[in-house]
């Protein structure tokens, strides 16, 4: 991920129209707005705030609205005060012959001297096959990173 990117969020204060009012009875703030775009056209819902590292975000669940495999993101957590994004979990699939086997890669990112790199990443799959099952996982930290000066 580009530090540039923002997956179409802009902060809530950005100048931009009015957003529709939340349903009846319900108290949900209005953190962000979200301009669907063709490369993400997701549905957001905002599961609720969470520490990541020591880090307040708001968590947010993104629900493809069309072809799944081609947009991969699924839930994405935004630092509440610098709105970086601080993690994200994708589900992607392995196509073999007539199957698509689904599974999840799990992001988390960390300052790492002047840039944003991936700090941590899991990824996971389970395969169901009839009265069988295989399941495999692997997860990963990087740390200690030095630059060319």
């Amino acid at each position: 991920l580009l530090p540039t990117e923002t997956f179409g969020f802009v902060p809530a204060d950005a100048v931009l129209p009015a957003p529709t009012p939340a349903a009846a009875g319900t108290n949900l703030p209005v953190i962000a707005m979200v301009r669907a775009t063709v490369r993400y056209p997701y549905d957001v819902s905002f599961v609720g705030i969470e520490n990541v590292d020591d880090r307040t975000a708001y968590h947010l669940q993104l629900d493809p609205r069309q072809a799944r495999d081609a947009y991969p993101l699924r839930e994405i957590w935004i630092d509440t005060s610098t709105y970086d994004v601080l993690q994200v979990v994708a589900q992607m699939f392995e196509h073999l012959g007539p199957l698509a086997i689904p599974y999840r890669v799990s992001a988390r990112y960390a300052e790492q001297g002047p840039y944003w790199l991936i700090a941590h990443a899991e990824a996971g799959a389970t395969v169901h096959a009839g009265l069988f099952s295989y399941g495999s996982s692997a997860n990963a930290d990087f740390e200690d990173f030095q630059y060319a000066p």
